[in-house]
């Protein structure tokens, strides 16, 4: 199998040698995407209740949104890349390159 070259240096792994472990964090990235997805929807149904004693801190409430969004991007992207990965390094023979020529770039991605 020939190696792979990344950034010009040629590295002792082949092209075919992410599809396991791209499955495997895939399945990591999807359990804490779901993870965080169900504690942003519970953090939503607790803040629209009425705070009775009118000690509700908006500030932090906008600023917990926000990192919260942003985990979940970053989450749902790289969950993309690493299907992405397992995907394309599954194509093709051990000795045809020709059909995971782009994985390369998905991992410098």
């Amino acid at each position: 199998m020939p190696s792979l070259v990344v950034f010009g240096r040629r590295w002792r792994i082949g092209s075919d040698d992410f599809v396991f472990p791209g499955i495997f964090e895939a399945v990591v990235r999807a359990a804490w995407l779901i993870l965080t997805l169900v504690l942003f929807y519970e953090h939503i149904r607790d803040s629209e209740k009425i705070d009775p004693d009118g000690t509700s801190c908006k500030k932090g409430e906008t600023l917990i949104r926000i990192y919260v969004i942003g985990v979940l991007v970053i989450l749902s992207l790289s969950f993309l890349l690493s299907v992405t990965l397992a995907i394309h390094s599954a194509k093709g023979t051990i000795m045809t390159t020709a059909p995971r020529r782009y994985v390369p770039q998905i991992l410098i991605f």
